[in-house]
């Protein structure tokens, strides 16, 4: 079964939220659909296309417009982790209370400071019953989103070498191939890189199972001492 039109705007056009020009990027693989969507990604589409910036939104305003405001309320486990590192990069303070008050008023914002992209532009179901039905009705979609990941691949390049950003940060271990076509670099494991005028890191996903606390304060720390500091 193809893509509805909606599916088909959200995989090739829908990178993220924030703004191209920011000086800190975070590319993840793809987000996941709340439970009360019930795989229907139609209001997502709408939303984006009401709030789309050359591929971005503000993450507030389409939060709230697609009706999920639990994030003004509580930290996001892959958000709170990734604006921790960040806040250890720019040697700020990062308890908890200033992580959820930093995803409220700025993460993904389209006035702030970071880009916050996903390689897959489709967000994938967060159910059991859900991914099944995906993985069944996308089955024969495989060349299709090839082509669309390729196309991706290409524009955030671009967007890199046009906006120079300070610090870019991977995060997901089985799209190693990917990021480092985007960085157009090699890139090591919790290691910062420096291409250019850029800092990239690659790391796992926050969500993974046995990442452990000090790892995460490791990987801070390599930032914290990498190059002089853009002030929020």
């Amino acid at each position: 079964m193809p893509m509805t039109n909606a599916e088909l705007l959200l995989a090739e056009s829908c990178y993220g939220y924030g703004r191209w020009d920011a000086p800190y990027w975070f590319i993840g693989i793809e987000e996941r659909l709340s439970p009360s969507d019930k795989g229907d990604r139609t209001k997502r589409a709408r939303v984006f296309e009401e709030l789309n910036i050359d591929g971005l939104c503000d993450s507030h305003e389409f939060h709230y417009r697609i009706g999920e405001d639990r994030w003004r309320n509580e930290l996001q486990f892959t958000w709170g982790r990734l604006i921790w590192l960040l806040k250890r990069y720019l040697k700020e303070s990062a308890d908890d209370s200033r992580l959820l008050e930093y995803q409220i008023s700025s993460w993904g914002s389209s006035e702030g400071v970071t880009c916050v992209a996903e390689l897959y532009g489709l967000p994938a179901d967060s159910t059991i019953e859900g991914r099944r039905l995906d993985r069944e009705r996308f089955k024969d979609c495989k060349d299709q989103f090839d082509n669309i990941r390729m196309c991706r691949i290409k524009r955030m390049r671009f967007k890199l070498i046009e906006h120079m950003p300070q610090l870019v940060v991977f995060y997901g271990k089985t799209q190693t191939k990917y990021w480092a076509e985007i960085a157009n670099c090699e890139l090591h494991f919790d290691k910062v890189v420096r291409s250019g005028t850029t800092n990239f890191v690659f790391t796992c996903h926050p969500n993974m199972h046995g990442r452990k606390r000090e790892q995460w304060e490791v990987l801070g720390s390599r930032l914290a001492t990498s190059w002089p500091l853009i002030a929020l």
